[in-house]
This record gives C-alpha cells, structure tokens and sequence, in this order.
C-alpha cells in the first residue's frame, strides 16, 4: 500500500512539473520568481514606470542589470522596430551602426573611419602589448599589412581594420564560439568564448525558462547564410569623459520559445576597448490589452572596473548611477517603439 502512494505521489509531481513546463508565460510572475521583485516595483510596472536593478556581480570586473518597463505597442511591432539597426541610434553616444551580413559584402563597413588617436594607437601596437583590444594573428596582420612610415599609412589602417572587422564576422559566422579568438591586450588574455558562456552561466532564469535556447547560445556553431532571425552589425560609439571611442560588434538572436514571449539575445562578440565581454537578454512578452513587458537583463565585464583601489571606487561609482541610467534608457526606447510620448 506504501509503495503505491509512492507512486501516486511520484506521478503527481511529475504531471505538475510537465503542466509547469507547458503553461503560457506570464511575465510578472516570472520576474518575482527569477529576481524577487516587490511589490512596489511590480506596482511601478504596471503603471507604466521603468524599474531599474542590480543583480549580484558574478566575476571581477563584472556589472549586471535588470531594467522592466511596459510598452503600449506589441511584441510583434516591437520586433518591427527592432530588426532595423538604424534605429539603435538612440543617443548621441552611438555616432554609427551598420549591418554585417552573412557572408559579409566589402562594403558593409565602409562608412567606419577610426579617429586619430585611434590609429596612432595601432601604429605602436606590439604582441601582448596593444592599447586596443585585438587577437594576437590582428596584431601581427597591422604590423606586416601597414608600413606606417608612408604618406598614406592612416588610410591603409582604415582599410585594413575594416577588412579585420568583416574577416572576423565572417569567421563568426561560419565557426561560431571557435571563430571569437582572444584578445591580446597590454595586460592580460581574453578567451571572449569563455566569457560569454561564463556570463550565460550567470543568467539560471534562461536555462530554466527557456533550456533549448540556453543551449542554444552556450554551445554556438555558426549560421548559415540567411537564417532566420540572426544578424550582426557594427556601432561605433563615443562616451566623452576622457573615455576613448568604440568599435563594436554584436550577434543578436531572435527566438519565440512560446508563442506569449520573444527572446533577443545580443552578444558582444568583439569590442576595442574597455569590454571584456557583453551579454544582453531581452524578453518581450505579452501584456493585457495589446501591449507588452520589455524585460532587459545584461551582464558586462569591463576591464576599467576589475580589481580593488581606484577600479573598485569606479565600479561602485558606475553601479550607483546604473539604476538610474537602465531607467532613462527604457525610457527612450519606449518613446522610439511608440513614436511618441505614452497615451
């Protein structure tokens, strides 16, 4: 008798955990299980206000956010929105964003000009001590590609890093997490597949929400040319504060793991100064009435903010002012998805 209310016990837990798994998503219940939002904050939510959060730091050098706010507009007419990079424009920090497609056509990156100081920083670049953020076979290609004592060494510079650029998306493109190399910077050795799968470590909401997708972005092997929902492009953008400007360049992956919510993943898979590495999540799920929950989580690891001392006050600087900023950014987003103030 004992044994049979075993197995009835069993098999009740086990159909509970398939209903679970096959429910609709539901995005607020899901942020109170994944971060513990209040109800205050929940309230904020629903009244149309961002929600800004820090999560907890899982490597030096690392900040983690979580940014909630609600749209007026769809997931779907989010997503119209979205798949346009122009429309990353969203600030004056980003000067410029371009499209890289797969394969990468030449002139994909033609509009990238790096800046002066830019260029005398690769002019003195040497092995294992480079004031920008390349791969050792990057250094050695600048070094023999550009005699930089010629009139036209600057314009050879440009050309030749545009053509690293494409030639390392290309290679993305086609071999996936074995395509990111290392960064061979002044100080120290960047395995950027590794620290992209360190941060997915740290993100447990989408290996359990979503599992096939988690696996998905770990074990990442390349795209063929046209699949659906993946792009890359480049951004060129400029902070001030002394900081100097960025050359990135980012896959995104679009999945719809249930037919209530869509997943963006946006992963920095290069960048020539100061980022280790960056993972966003973006889910977009529905919401009553036709609207919808953007939900963003990103992990950053930048080499400004590693260690104690100095770096230790700036990380504690940056995440003071990081709740703050998630917020004015949602903001600015919704007003781009809407096309106006909200109603």
């Amino acid at each position: 008798m004992r044994c049979r209310q075993h197995l009835w016990i069993g098999f009740v837990l086990w159909s509970q955990a398939l209903a679970n798994d096959g429910a609709p998503f539901e995005a607020l219940p899901f942020l109170q299980r994944s971060w513990n939002l209040s109800a205050q904050e929940i309230a904020a939510i629903e009244r149309g206000d961002p929600v800004g959060k820090l999560l907890r730091r899982n490597a030096d050098g690392e900040v983690a956010i979580l940014g909630v706010i609600r749209l007026s507009r769809s997931k779907e007419e989010y997503l119209t929105w979205y798949r346009n990079v122009e429309n990353y424009k969203l600030s004056p920090m980003v000067v410029e964003v371009g499209p890289i497609g797969n394969p990468p056509e030449t002139e994909a990156a033609d509009r990238l000009q790096l800046e002066p100081d830019e260029i005398n920083t690769l002019r003195i670049c040497q092995p294992a001590k480079c004031g920008a953020k390349l791969t050792g076979e990057e250094i050695e290609r600048l070094r023999a590609g550009v005699d930089w004592s010629a009139p036209d060494a600057a314009a050879r510079a440009n050309l030749l890093s545009r053509q690293m650029l494409l030639d390392y998306a290309g290679d993305y493109w086609r071999r996936g997490h074995e395509g990111l190399g290392k960064y061979r910077s002044e100080d120290t050795a960047v395995d950027l597949a590794a620290t992209f799968r360190g941060m997915l470590d740290a993100s447990p909401f989408l290996r359990d929400s979503f599992p096939e997708l988690f696996r998905e972005l770990y074990d990442y092997r390349g795209a063929k040319p046209g699949a659906a929902d993946e792009f890359v492009y480049w951004s060129r953008e400029r902070y001030g504060f002394g900081l100097k400007p960025l050359v990135n360049l980012f896959h995104i992956t679009i999945r719809k793991p249930q037919p209530a919510v869509v997943v963006i993943a946006s992963k920095q898979i290069r960048s020539n100064h100061y980022f280790d590495g960056s993972l966003s999540l973006v889910l977009v799920a529905d919401a009553p009435g036709g609207r919808s929950y953007l939900i963003f989580v990103n992990r950053s690891r930048v080499d400004l903010l590693r260690g104690g001392g100095f770096g230790g006050f700036k990380r504690k600087l940056f995440e003071w002012q990081l709740p703050r900023e998630i917020k004015k950014q949602l903001l600015l987003i919704r007003k781009n998805v809407e096309g106006g103030p909200r109603g």
